[in-house]
């Protein structure tokens, strides 16, 4: 196999601008799809794009499997971050500039937790919140102890400072241990792969970010959260943590779902997976709520 790597410039160059770019794919009918609630009509069930925001140490092809599905719904837009040296909110108000007047919002891992924050920062402009193996923190806290240890992360954050391409290697086994399919996700994974000085930034935001407070306070539009059950970087208590603070009548549009035998590699999707019909359940409830 191919393994697609972009190779690191200077670890130690700065990045003073963010570098966005978007990617528009129009709506394409599937006739006959079975999970489809859209059974190949000539238009599109969502009457806004999705906009989809890949994780730390890939682009926007980690969404490939998933795009055949997603656009028998809507438009779609794909972004690709290359984070500056700037905080995490920064980065969201470079984001919102490619997004379109209205969208559901789509994120994994850490693009799941900006996602979170740009739908708290922009809800005249998010429609809809779907974030897949995003944790509230992904280092534990004081807040939030579902996460990852500190000592644990500060361990990998030396290692990629030291060797990002052996740093890159473990955390592409680390997304895909415990996952029922691990070989053909981490073959995936591969193909999805980025090394750029940026990278380094993007770990300072899964340090820094809690987005505890924005998930039980600030999140007004229908949500869901999905987690996988054999993840080891995102936990599965931190779904049912999330799960028990959500499950309150004002809180009736934030929704959990957790996919059995699935690790961190969610956007790899069988044609006939659980994931595949989580999202057809809410995106019906999308159209009804229209």
């Amino acid at each position: 196999m191919k393994l697609f790597l972009h190779h690191l410039e200077s670890r130690r160059r700065p990045f003073d601008k963010f570098m966005i770019k978007s990617t528009f794919i129009p709506f394409a009918s599937r006739p006959g799809q079975s999970n489809s609630v859209q059974q190949g009509s000539d238009n599109p069930v969502l009457d806004c794009p999705i906009v989809l925001l890949h994780g730390w140490g890939c682009d926007s092809r980690i969404w490939e499997s998933l795009i055949p599905f997603l656009n028998a719904y809507a438009d779609l837009i794909l972004v690709d971050i290359e984070y500056a040296d700037k905080n995490s909110d920064e980065c969201c108000k470079e984001i919102e500039k490619v997004l379109p007047d209205s969208s559901v919002l789509l994120g994994w891992s850490l693009g799941g937790m900006l996602a979170t924050r740009l739908a708290a920062m922009y809800p005249t402009k998010v429609n809809a919140l779907i974030s897949l193996a995003s944790n509230a923190s992904f280092v534990a806290n004081d807040g939030w102890a579902n996460a990852m240890l500190p000592e644990t992360f500060m361990v990998f954050f030396g290692l990629f400072v030291s060797n990002s391409q052996k740093a890159l290697t473990r955390f592409s086994l680390l997304q895909v241990k415990g996952d029922s399919d691990s070989s053909q996700q981490l073959s995936y994974l591969k193909k999805c792969l980025v090394n750029n000085a940026s990278l380094k930034t993007g770990l300072d935001y899964l340090r820094e970010m809690n987005n505890r407070d924005i998930l039980l306070h600030e999140i007004i539009c229908p949500s869901l959260y999905v987690f996988g059950e054999s993840d080891t970087l995102v936990p599965v208590s931190a779904a049912y943590e999330l799960q028990k603070l959500i499950h309150q009548p004002s809180k009736a549009h934030q929704n959990v779902a957790v996919i059995r035998g699935k690790g961190h590699v969610l956007p790899c999707a069988n044609d006939d997976g659980e994931l595949l019909v989580v999202f057809n359940d809410f995106f019906k409830k999308l159209k009804r709520s229209r």
